[in-house]
């Protein structure tokens, strides 16, 4: 397996491969940044515990240049099958989705997913809930695609009572998400749409993806920081009946 610097230098070298094809995308240079790099790999190594070793078939659902299927290609090699999900064309990412050696499919309904019934052992919803027209439509459909004990992950939840997403709307006037939800209601729409929670929280080094110092944790937690200062994120199983 292989390590964390191993990683986000696996992520760097191709984001410089796809701004080498690409000079001066805006999209591509933000993702670039050794921060936002660093980032998903916390992110993806948060959501690879709660997978199985190797994850079986997996839809990267709303992709865009696809990072986590990189990242799941480095991790895992052919013994993971790949799938991902998006609006834009195939060739927009050449470099991501080359190395992820994924079968990208092009969506063109506002919910429907090209796929049987069925289909998946994993739905990755990464930054995808909060842009979709229909969340609660588009639920329908990662429930349907997925096989009965698979497991959808939530990452980048846009967090109701997050500062950052206050900032953006009321001081910058820009760039905040329209639709927002807070943990509770994504527990309930989780429930409501067939799937047992099997771990949530906010996506922040003192909550759910820890790796911070003991005392600095029990420190955010105490105070309830954690709630005002991050995206949420969840892992979820598809069941075939909710059980008290």
């Amino acid at each position: 397996m292989l390590s964390r610097p191993e990683l986000v230098r696996h992520l760097t070298d191709l984001y410089a491969q796809q701004l080498r094809l690409t000079p001066g995308d805006p999209y591509t240079i933000q993702h670039s940044q050794p921060a936002v790099i660093e980032t998903q790999v916390t992110v993806f190594e948060w959501y690879r515990r709660f997978l199985n070793q190797p994850p079986g078939t997996l839809l990267d659902w709303g992709c865009r240049h696809a990072p986590d299927s990189c990242l799941l290609r480095a991790t895992f090699g052919d013994a993971v099958t790949l799938h991902a999900a998006d609006i834009d064309d195939s060739d927009r990412f050449v470099a991501f989705h080359h190395a992820a050696k994924l079968t990208y499919s092009r969506l063109d309904h506002v919910y429907r997913l090209p796929y049987p019934d069925e289909s998946f052992d994993v739905v990755l919803g990464s930054g995808t809930l909060e842009h979709v027209a229909m969340d609660y439509e588009s639920l329908k459909e990662v429930y349907r695609v997925l096989k009965v004990g698979g497991r959808f992950l939530i990452t980048y939840l846009p967090n109701r009572w997050s500062y950052e997403e206050w900032w953006k709307r009321e001081v910058r006037k820009a760039g905040a998400h329209p639709r927002i939800y807070s943990r509770r209601e994504m527990r309930h729409m989780l429930v409501h749409h067939g799937f047992r929670l099997v771990t949530d929280g906010f996506q922040t080094r003192s909550d759910a993806l820890g790796g911070v110092a003991w005392w600095k944790r029990l420190f955010v937690r105490t105070t309830q920081l954690h709630r005002f200062t991050s995206t949420i994120c969840a892992v979820a199983e598809k069941v075939r009946y909710i059980n008290g």
